[in-house]
């Protein structure tokens, strides 16, 4: 995982052919005028973006999910978020197994680093890494969100 400012994203363009792309459409000003859902950001489904609108929940009811085929790249364009993270997929119980036309498994809930996302930051993750988006900073206080996760095929530069 990376966790960084969105002003420091050139710093990671070289890790991926896709990531200065991506980062772009991050960056862009009029992403916030995007309606919720798939953003298209490439005709081979190499990169596309998912806007979503919802409101945060408390940790203990969410889950870990992980990827194989797809890093995300998670950045709000409003509100405030904990993405749970942990390195250690394999400690943790299956909930549902992966699936693959989906590309997700989800893990049971466990001790994990909490993330501060905010707007003008991001958090990258990586295939097999265990995340738990969409948690609340305050267990009683829920907060409404507007988020922007891009997915960039792993197997473009041999990650998956």
């Amino acid at each position: 995982m990376i966790f960084d400012s969105l002003e420091q994203a050139s710093r990671y363009t070289r890790l991926h052919p896709l990531f200065k792309q991506a980062f772009e459409f991050l960056c862009d000003p009029g992403i916030q005028n995007l309606p919720s859902g798939k953003v298209e950001l490439d005709a081979e489904e190499r990169i596309w973006a998912n806007v979503q609108s919802y409101r945060t929940q408390p940790v203990e009811s969410g889950r870990y999910e992980t990827h194989r085929k797809y890093i995300d790249i998670q950045s709000l364009l409003a509100g405030e978020e904990v993405i749970v993270y942990t390195p250690c997929e394999s400690s943790l119980r299956v909930l549902v197994p992966y699936s693959a036309a989906q590309d997700i498994a989800f893990q049971a809930a466990a001790p994990g680093i909490p993330v501060h996302l905010r707007p003008g930051v991001f958090a990258l993750l990586f295939p097999g890494e265990p995340h738990m988006p969409g948690r609340s900073l305050c267990v009683d206080a829920p907060a409404d969100v507007r988020k922007v996760v891009v997915k960039i095929a792993a197997d473009v530069c041999g990650m998956s």
